[in-house]
């Protein structure tokens, strides 16, 4: 939002942002080169350090997965459950049962989907590490 007020106002240098390890929301001006109330020309560099925003907290969940079309089945199976970066969690299955607990860590919102034998299997879920 600075930046945009900055522009609007007819700032014509290029304003300079830093980003700096912060717990405040993610780009909110942390400190200014120039001090609030200070008048200054448009064509004055202006340097803001922004907030990267708080660290993610990393969460653990237990999910439990409803396998009905493998019930019947004897062999066993590999379950892999994939996040959208790649992280998978294997799970070697001997006994085909309908549903398979699963513990996952992240944080945010991240979308899964599994895979059974290597095969892309039609369910995907979502799991929310934001809520406790």
């Amino acid at each position: 939002v600075a930046l945009e007020i900055l522009k609007y106002a007819g700032f014509t240098k290029p304003v300079v942002t830093e980003y700096m390890d912060s717990e405040l929301p993610k780009d909110q001006v942390l400190t200014q080169s120039v001090e609030k109330g200070t008048e200054i020309s448009i064509d004055t560099e202006i340097i803001l350090k922004l907030s990267k925003g708080p660290v993610p907290v990393e969460r653990t969940k237990t999910h439990t997965l409803t396998l009905e079309e493998l019930e019947d089945r004897v062999e066993p199976y590999i379950l892999r459950i994939v996040d959208e970066k790649g992280v998978e969690v294997r799970i070697e299955v001997f006994d085909g049962p309908p549903s398979v607990d699963v513990t996952l860590t992240g944080s945010g919102v991240v979308e899964y989907q599994v895979y059974i034998d290597h095969n892309l299997w039609v369910k995907e879920f979502t799991v929310d590490f934001n809520t406790p």
